[in-house]
């Protein structure tokens, strides 16, 4: 078959490619004759049936214009898919017209978006020391003072505040020396209450570490005014170093009686007999937590530095869905708070335009964890169980359908619903695994 197309390709900046396509005279002719049939059946000619004027009766009737518009359409719709064929490309989406820059011969510009393109860093050098995150006596301590608060026994006290009591208060705080600009105010007035502790073994760091034992000796009703200097180093950038001036009123004072650790409480507190398997439940808990969380920053750190060694490309289009997408969850989780996307932006006092700024980098950061993953995948071929996928959409869908009438979950299991739901199960657990063998490269693990 004589090709009908001349091509000409500009590669784009942004991922996209622009095509300039000559398109020979025969096929448009053909589609304007078609249009003209098309156009014969919906218009009245008169001495003419409906669809059997011929093709210059119409063309005086309802002009050059009306014709060509139609052709133009259906001749791109005819030789589009052919467009692409020939011109070698891997199309993310649909391609827009930009210009009919002649109708003699007909020459189309159209700008069509790419599938992304990765190219992958060496991950099979990927190196990142991995250490087993120990756990503190301390964060076990806290945990077990935690639950020993909870079984408290507390009466209202009419002696000074002594260590160990748990004393109520109003606090206010005003910078010692106010430069311009500056708010006088570091703390507007505000309830509180707190047990007083030693410095050392302090939970409650508000407003400063060692701030409860101000409160000892201090009476019902009393009132108290502190200095006290942040240190340089303070986390809060605002606060370091400057001089504050507290002001104190003690609105009430309970004494507060703490059970011994023992295997009573233990008893009293869990479901444990003793305390020691207690204590070995609580410290499982605490380091599988930690685990967890190490191993959420190490797979991060890990797939950050694949992304920086690879190129990826992907045109504008594929940013603006992951875009939506991304908006369309957080509206969700709002929603579920009964917050609008409006109030969000009020609570968080930026506008529209300073939420797109934010979204996008996020977006693109995504959108670059995601392809180079996929990519990884698909070179070391890995596989999905297909057990394991049935029964995590299973549980899914169970969890979707259970709130649903009888009917609408059968309707949600026969839709495309289900097919998307598992589509997109699917790619998590291939991002999964994808992500599980990078880790176990970098860790060193055969």
């Amino acid at each position: 078959e004589e090709k009908h197309l001349k091509i000409q390709k500009e590669l784009l900046e942004d991922h996209q490619i622009e095509l300039n396509v000559e398109i020979d005279v025969d096929p448009y002719e053909k589609a304007k004759h078609q249009a003209a049939r098309k156009i014969a059946k919906k218009v009245k000619i008169p001495g003419f049936r409906p669809g059997k004027a011929p093709y210059n009766v119409i063309l005086r009737h309802v002009g050059e214009g009306a014709i060509v518009e139609d052709a133009v359409d259906i001749l791109i719709e005819n030789i589009y898919p052919k467009i692409l064929d020939e011109a070698e490309i891997q199309p993310y989406g649909p391609g827009s017209l930009q210009n009919i820059e002649s109708l003699d011969p007909p020459t189309f510009k159209f700008v069509v978006p790419l599938a992304p393109e990765v190219e992958l860093g060496d991950y099979k050098a990927l190196e990142a020391p991995y250490e087993i995150p120990d756990i503190d006596e301390y964060a076990l301590d806290s945990q077990i003072e935690e639950l020993r608060q909870q079984q408290a026994i507390t009466e209202k006290s009419e002696k000074p505040a002594k260590e160990g009591d748990r004393v109520f208060y109003r606090v206010s705080a005003v910078r010692a020396e106010v430069e311009e600009d500056q708010e006088a105010d570091l703390i507007p007035e505000r309830f509180n209450s707190t047990i007083i502790e030693a410095k050392d073994k302090e939970q409650n760091h508000w407003p400063y570490l060692g701030f409860s034992l101000n409160l000892i000796g201090m009476s019902i009703d009393e009132e108290k005014d502190i200095v006290y200097t942040y240190p340089e180093d303070h986390e809060d950038e605002e606060l370091q170093g400057v001089e504050a001036l507290f002001h104190i009123v003690v609105t009430n004072i309970q004494s507060v009686s703490l059970p011994e650790i023992d295997d009573e409480f233990a008893k009293s507190a869990s479901d444990f007999d003793t305390i020691e398997e207690l204590r070995a439940s609580i410290k499982e808990e605490l380091i599988q937590k930690k685990q967890q969380e190490y191993d959420s920053t190490y797979n991060d750190k890990v797939l950050e530095t694949l992304v920086e060694q690879s190129t990826v490309k992907f045109p504008p289009q594929m940013l603006e869905n992951e875009k939506k997408e991304m908006i369309s969850n957080l509206e969700y989780r709002l929603s579920q708070q009964g917050i609008s996307r409006e109030l969000y932006l009020q609570i968080r006092g930026i506008n529209e335009e300073e939420f797109q700024d934010e979204i996008t980098p996020m977006a693109e950061e995504r959108i670059k964890k995601g392809l180079v993953l996929a990519e990884v995948a698909k070179i070391e071929k890995l596989e999905i169980n297909q057990e394991q996928l049935a029964a995590e959409t299973g549980r899914t869908v169970d969890i979707i359908t259970r709130s649903m009438s009888p009917k609408d979950a059968k309707d949600f299991q026969q839709s495309g619903n289900l097919w998307n739901l598992m589509n997109s199960i699917m790619a998590d657990m291939m991002t999964q695994q994808s992500m599980q063998y990078l880790r176990a490269v970098a860790k060193g693990d055969p």
